[in-house]
């Protein structure tokens, strides 16, 4: 047994007299200290926000992406009607149709 963990077991065998209390010598560590528990909320907190932004981004770019993509899509539309020679029948209600043309 080396003279470190002899020590150890000397202290915990001793008798804690309310003299040896005050001591460091004699504490028991039962628990967190309240600036350890602060500090892990906070670094609990500071992982939150980082992990929300990142969600909120990520939402952000999809969103824009599925914009481009329909503008991209009525574009290659309108590109496929013309060069099918279809002429776009303008809506007049949300209960019309597209009817192409008959050739």
């Amino acid at each position: 047994m080396d003279q470190g963990t002899r020590r150890a077991t000397e202290r915990t065998n001793q008798a804690c007299t309310p003299e040896a209390r005050a001591t460091s010598s004699c504490r028991r560590d039962n628990g967190f200290s309240l600036v350890e528990v602060l500090v892990s909320i906070v670094l609990l907190g500071a992982a939150g926000v980082v992990i929300l932004g990142a969600v909120g981004a990520s939402a952000q770019g999809a969103t824009t992406q599925g914009h481009q993509q329909a503008d991209s899509q009525a574009v290659i539309a309108a590109g496929s009607e013309v060069l099918m020679g279809i002429k776009p029948v303008a809506c007049t209600s949300a209960a019309s149709t597209y009817l192409p043309q008959s050739t």
